[in-house]
C-alpha cells in the first residue's frame, strides 16, 4: 500500500500484557539459565561455547562445544 495508507492503517494486535516474573529461586542450581555463544573462532575443533549460570549464586559454567547441541544433549550436559 501507500505510505498515506500505512500510517492511517490501525493496529490490531492485543496490547501486551505486564513481563512475566521468573521464580525466585531458594538453594543452589534449582534454577539455570543456558545460553550458546555461537560464531566464535575455531580453537581446536571447539567454536561454540555453552554457559549455564544458576540463578541462585550467579555460579557460571563454560562448555566449550564443536557443534550446536540438540535439546536432549544439552539436557544432559
Amino acid at each position: 500500500g501507500c505510505h498515506t495508507c500505512a500510517q492511517q492503517k490501525g493496529d490490531h494486535r492485543s496490547p501486551a500484557g505486564l513481563p512475566n516474573t521468573l521464580p525466585t529461586p531458594s538453594h543452589l542450581w534449582s534454577h539455570v539459565a543456558l545460553d550458546l555463544v555461537c560464531g566464535l573462532p575455531n580453537s581446536h575443533g571447539l567454536n561454540i561455547i555453552l554457559t549455564i549460570v544458576d540463578r541462585f549464586s550467579k555460579a557460571c559454567h563454560l562448555k566449550p562445544l564443536k557443534s550446536l547441541p540438540s535439546s536432549t544433549v544439552t539436557a544432559k550436559l
